[in-house]
């Protein structure tokens, strides 16, 4: 794919816009020449004032490893109300408001004006609260009683004494007769549907706190005939401001992980204020815009506008210029990425149309697929399924929360899921670390491992696997095997691996994770879940339990397996890139835990691994790995949900086995069998020894 030239496309955009601005104001000192000739005569420096406007910074783009834009600026101009520039009375006020609500409607830019949280319906006099005013877990109800108790309440009264007085007449009354809509009679000063949009902004203004050095936009992304309806108009108060609107270059990929820009959530205000950011402000609301706002954000200029007494522009200059942020190259390979999420969408539509009923994967609909370097703990790639796609966003959210399997939910990072199986290399490295059993030590499989006489765990499929090492036990995926490790470990022992593994712990991550549950005494005693027994622990041993993790943590902890004892910290954060320079940062490795694996051991546990490709039945794996061009080593997990879903598969692999490049887990929702995910696996490991075709691998 063609580099783009970034600083060349940015600089192109903004010479564009400001031509175009030019153009709009070359009109206007045209018409000046012609209609004012007092505009000539000299200023008296006492009769001019100065005020000062913001100057946008430029905000870092995101990329990934190799300089790929995935998220870039396309600049326009937003409509905007300056508080300290409007008029000193409501009448003038309200002439400023139905202006720029006619520039709006005759320039037929309606469609991009900003959303509103207006509480009624009609039109004045006929107003009355919206529907959703009744619910209390509506966003509606949450901005009104916001209004209501930060600019009605009184001494120690109540919110609900609050409603009770300002009913939906007494609220409408209350901005007609404050900001003189009508006369002291009561009579309207303006039609109903002017009274109707000026009660919408004063509510809106109480709301958002529209105060003295605050601005209010009222509509972005404006066109050229906006611009020049209100620059010929002079609205005072009303100027136009250039900001940046983020372009999603891969519309529908990581958006997960690649996050929105928005206005600054009440909440957040005063974190937000301490920084020294505008009331106003885009910030990134959540994913690596969120994360990295710090990096991606630069520093606003000042830009200095003299007027003489009657409001006109003397002169302009720039009194602080504008700091660009810096971009932010993610560790993600977006080629990989891409082939992530196509290749688990395949994958889960294969599996529903080779099941072949009785909970065999028919209902399968959702997952996840992680990819990492081994040797860096970088994420590579991280994919949740069903997904949705950032540069529809705003037009597609309602119907994205009414969306089955839920497409908004990051599966990668919130999903938590029984690991089952895979959990087994876990147990195995801990065994033969604490001399428990030795790697040609035999155990004699049955079919079921007795903890009690009337209780017990069944060997899959129910039938015992007889003398089997700890290689063949990985292989077969003995339930029998790693229940006799766990009885031997104790939970005690077995948690203080798990721990080293980071299992129920942060994976260092820069975005939200659920960190999962560790089973053991421990969380059974702070949630009050009853005593641990003997059965939990061989429960446990096995993946199963109150085991549960995000994937990943499940990852992250193959990816320890696979470079033979250490745990990275997992990260999208590869480097950064001075906007000016070009120059990059890039950022080390985090080591948070190490164990050490003696060679005896590692090789026996990689030669089970090994053999769980190539001795395997599932069609997947005998299909799309069994055979692959470079050795796959791997770990199958299958965990039950319900009696009436399909189990959940899990799979996780790594190649070449005998000196790994790339790890990758893959997860299906009702997958039924964890081998099944070995289509998902193999396309990502197309992917990128693709990436590295000229590098030597293995």
């Amino acid at each position: 794919m063609e580099r783009r030239y970034i600083k060349t496309t940015r600089f192109t955009i903004l010479a564009v816009l400001f031509c175009l601005i030019c153009a709009v104001f070359i009109v206007r000192l045209a018409n000046f020449q012609i209609s004012s000739r007092e505009a000539y005569l000299p200023i008296d420096e006492e009769e001019t004032t100065v005020r000062y406007v913001s100057i946008e910074a430029v905000r870092g783009e995101i990329c990934d490893r190799n300089g790929e834009v995935l998220v870039s600026n396309d600049y326009s101009y937003s409509l905007v109300l300056d508080y300290s520039q409007l008029p000193d009375t409501y009448a003038e006020i309200n002439s400023v408001l139905l202006t720029v609500n006619k520039a709006i409607e005759i320039t037929d830019s309606q469609g991009n004006r900003v959303a509103d949280s207006f509480p009624f319906d009609g039109v004045y006099p006929s107003l009355t609260y919206r529907d959703e005013i009744a619910d209390e877990s509506s966003a509606l109800y949450a901005s009104f009683e916001k209004v209501l108790t930060e600019n009605f309440k009184k001494s120690s009264n109540t919110i609900d004494e609050i409603k009770a007085e300002y009913t939906a007449e007494a609220l409408v009354e209350y901005y007609t007769e404050k900001c003189n809509l009508v006369d002291k009679k009561g009579n309207p000063l303006y039609t109903n549907e002017e009274i109707t949009e000026l009660i919408r902004y004063y509510y809106e203004f109480n709301l958002k706190k529209f105060s003295y050095y605050g601005t209010y936009t009222v509509v972005n992304d404006v066109n050229l005939a906006l611009i020049t309806y209100i620059s010929e108009k002079r609205a005072t108060g009303a100027t136009l401001v250039l900001e940046s609107n983020r372009v999603y270059n891969y519309p529908g990929y990581a958006s997960h992980i690649l996050g929105r820009l928005g206005k600054i959530y009440a909440e957040d205000w005063e974190y937000y204020s301490e920084l020294g950011y505008p009331m106003d402000a885009s910030v990134g609301v959540d994913g690596c815009e969120a994360a990295f706002e710090q990096i991606l954000r630069g520093v606003d200029g000042t830009l200095a506008i003299v007027e003489d007494e009657d409001g006109n522009v003397v002169s302009t200059y720039v009194d602080q210029e504008p700091v660009a942020g810096k971009d932010v190259l993610l560790t993600i390979d977006i080629n990989i990425q891409i082939a992530a999420e196509d290749a688990l969408a395949k994958n889960i539509e294969m599996v529903k149309a080779n099941a072949y009923g009785g909970l065999t994967g028919e209902d399968v609909s959702a997952g996840s697929v992680i990819a990492q370097d081994p040797n860096t703990g970088e994420i590579l790639a991280i994919a949740s399924y069903p997904t949705f796609d950032l540069s529809t966003f705003s037009e597609d959210y309602s119907e994205l929360l009414t969306a089955d399997a839920n497409p908004l939910f990051n599966r990668a990072l919130s999903g938590l899921y029984t690991p089952g199986s895979t959990f087994k290399i876990g147990i195995a490295i801990a065994a033969l670390s604490e001399n428990v059993i030795e790697p040609y030590t035999i155990i004699h499989a049955l079919d079921k491992y007795y903890v009690s006489d009337d209780y017990s765990l069944g060997e899959h499929g129910g039938v015992g696997f007889g003398d089997i090492n700890i290689s063949d036990a990985i292989s077969v995926s003995s339930n029998y095997f790693f229940c006799t490790l766990g009885e031997r470990l104790g939970i005690a022992k077995m948690n203080e691996y798990c721990k080293i593994y980071g299992f129920g712990l942060p994976t260092g991550v820069e975005l939200p994770e659920s960190i999962g549950i560790l089973a053991g005494e421990e969380y059974r005693s702070e949630h009050g879940l009853g005593s641990w027994t003997l059965g939990n622990t061989v429960q446990a041993a096995i993946g199963q339990s109150d085991n549960q993790f995000n994937p990943v943590q499940i990852n992250n902890y193959m990816v320890m397996v696979a470079n033979g004892g250490t745990r990275y910290a997992a990260h999208l954060l590869y480097a950064t890139r001075d906007y000016a320079t070009g120059s990059l940062t890039l950022q080390s490795p985090q080591v948070l835990s190490t164990i050490e694996i003696a060679d005896d051991n590692y090789a026996a546990i990689l030669e089970g691994m090994r053999e769980v490709i190539t001795t395997s039945g599932n069609p997947y794996i005998m299909q799309y790995l069994k055979n692959y061009k470079y050795s796959v080593a791997a770990k199958t997990g299958t965990a039950q949900v319900s009696t009436v879903m399909s189990d959940n598969a899990l799979l996780c692999a790594f190649a070449p086995y005998d000196n790994p490049q790339i790890v990758v887990t893959s997860i299906m929702e009702q997958g039924y069998t964890g081998g099944n995910n070995g289509y998902t696996i193999s396309k990502v490991f197309d992917a990128y020894f693709k990436s590295v075709a000229n590098q030597p691998v293995g």
